[in-house]
C-alpha cells in the first residue's frame, strides 16, 4: 500500500507518494513516521529514498501514552464503574503510563482485561486467554517482566474489544 505525504517545503507545503512504504520490508517505512525531520529524494511526485535528519520518538511515545490514558478514563466513564476497586485500577494504569516505560500494549491489555474481571466476566472464554490471564494475575510493578510478541498484543486486544463490544455494547478503541 502507498503513503500520500504532504510535507512542508521552503515553497508551501507539497504532496508526495512513497509507493509501497506500508509494507513490513519498505525500506522507506522507518523514515516516514511524524515528527521525523527527513532529506526525501524525489523524481516526480515519487519518494525514492529519505535520509532522516532528526527524529523525535519520544513525541510519538508521548502521544500514544496520552490516547491510551483518555481512552482508560473514557472507558470508565463510559461504564459506570465507580467502585473503589475500578478507580484503583484507573489510578495504577494512569501511574503506569506516567511514571514507567511499560509498553502501551501491556498497559493496554492489563487495564481492559481487569476491569472486565472487575465487571464479572470471565477471562477464559476469550481468544488468547492464557495471555490474557497473565496480565490479570500481574501486580503493576511486574508487568514489564511478560512475555508479550506484537502478533499476540494485537489479538488480545482485538479479542477484549470484541468482548467490550458483544458483552457491555460500549467501543473502546484499539491501539
Amino acid at each position: 500500500m502507498d503513503l500520500r505525504i504532504t510535507t512542508l517545503t521552503p515553497q508551501g507545503t507539497v504532496t508526495l507518494f512513497a509507493k509501497g512504504a506500508t509494507k513490513p520490508t519498505a525500506k522507506l517505512k522507518g523514515a516516514l513516521q511524524l515528527f521525523n525531520l527527513i532529506e526525501f529524494t524525489v523524481v516526480g511526485q515519487n519518494i525514492t529514498g529519505a535520509h532522516i535528519i532528526a527524529n523525535n520518538l519520544h513525541i510519538t511515545r508521548d502521544i500514544n501514552r496520552y490516547n491510551l490514558a483518555c481512552y482508560i478514563c473514557q472507558t470508565i466513564i463510559r461504564t459506570r464503574d465507580h467502585s473503589p476497586e475500578t478507580f484503583a485500577l484507573l489510578i495504577s494504569s494512569l501511574e503506569l503510563l506516567a511514571k514507567t516505560e511499560v509498553s502501551c500494549f501491556k498497559i493496554y491489555i492489563w487495564f481492559y482485561a481487569g476491569l472486565l474481571v472487575e465487571l464479572g466476566f470471565d477471562v477464559e472464554e476469550f481468544a488468547h486467554s492464557a495471555t490474557i490471564e497473565k496480565f490479570k494475575l500481574v501486580e503493576p510493578d511486574e508487568l514489564d517482566t511478560v512475555a508479550l510478541t506484537l502478533t499476540t498484543a494485537r489479538s488480545c486486544i482485538n479479542a477484549i474489544i470484541q468482548s467490550f463490544a458483544q458483552h457491555l455494547d460500549i467501543v473502546i478503541p484499539s491501539l
